[in-house]
């Protein structure tokens, strides 16, 4: 019989929760296929859940990350790289999705939702936040599998991820219906409140590391 630590069940319940969220929300899936709905309707589901749960899998992949740089290995480097392949995929997904069925809706390609467009109204705006998340994010996953990672500029391409997870959290919680939804909520402010502190305590280490080699160096007469 396999053990589960209190740690591994939370991950397991964070995982889940995306999925319940959904069904709630959404109820019976069946009229879907045994009813007339508007075209790309189904597709607009489904990017909804893999947008759920790419948040999801991107907060906890970063915060893994950012506890591993601190000290506290929680996962090994194989599953690490395995759960940023699969924020990759998730997003991807989200994207095609939902483009894919603006466009059967519209009957036409909808390839503005493509290109950034922060100044036309909200809506557009917060879907372009989405946009520059993903791009960071797969530039931080690229930098993963191509760059070495003792290469100084690795590390600034692979922290790219900090910046693309606030954009994330924002376009999510902006205009994600299934956000507001209970435990939602609370799962977005739990991952926003650990991904700060987890930063936060990187960037002072980074400085106290810095402080004392430098005291060192000082003292060695270097």
């Amino acid at each position: 019989m396999v053990n589960f630590s209190k740690s591994e069940w939370l991950l397991a319940l964070l995982f889940l929760v995306p999925g319940w969220v959904f069904l709630k929300t959404e109820g019976d899936l069946s009229v879907y296929f045994f009813y007339q709905v508007p075209d790309g309707q189904f597709l607009y589901l489904l990017s909804k859940l893999c947008g759920l749960f790419a948040f999801v899998f991107f907060g906890l992949q970063l915060l893994l990350g950012l506890l591993s740089s601190c000290g506290y290995q929680l996962v090994n480097k194989s599953s690490h790289r395995k759960l940023g392949l699969w924020v990759l995929v998730l997003l991807i997904s989200h994207g095609g999705l939902f483009v894919t069925a603006a466009s059967l809706r519209n009957q036409h390609f909808a390839y503005k939702f493509l290109l950034p467009n922060f100044f036309e109204s909200y809506y557009p705006a917060m879907v372009s936040l989405g946009l520059l998340a993903a791009c960071l994010v797969i530039v931080g996953v690229l930098s993963a599998i191509f760059v070495r990672h003792n290469d100084g500029v690795w590390i600034w391409m692979h922290r790219l991820a900090w910046p693309a997870f606030f954009l994330a959290w924002f376009h999510s919680y902006s205009i994600g219906s299934e956000t507001r939804i209970a435990p939602m909520p609370f799962v977005f402010g739990l991952l926003l409140a650990s991904i700060v502190l987890a930063i936060c305590y990187r960037v002072w280490l980074g400085f106290s590391n810095r402080g004392a080699i430098s005291e060192h160096l000082k003292r060695s007469g270097r």
